[in-house]
């Protein structure tokens, strides 16, 4: 299971995961890592606040994978292959 991140500089928690290279066009804001911020820096509280971020970034990437398969020829994507394990 994943757990918070911890900056290392300002101790604050945070909800971090990275968006696979081929969902992030199709991804909120286009980057290649999801971040949230958890506003704690107590490390029990953190892994209280990190499944709601964990559902939304899942929702989220499934949204994605919808929005890639609709934009993209049955199993192809610029003359590749992709794999499931590609897209996440």
């Amino acid at each position: 299971m994943a757990t918070p991140f911890k900056d290392p500089r300002t101790g604050i928690f945070y909800f971090r995961r990275v968006v696979p290279a081929a969902l992030r066009p199709f991804f909120d804001g286009a980057s290649s890592e999801y971040k949230r911020t958890l506003k704690t820096r107590d490390p029990d509280e953190a892994r209280q606040r990190y499944h709601p971020h964990a559902v939304i970034y899942e929702q989220k990437l499934a949204a994605a994978r919808r929005a890639f398969q609709l934009a993209t020829p049955l199993g192809t994507c610029d003359g590749r292959r992709f794999s499931r394990r590609t897209i996440g």
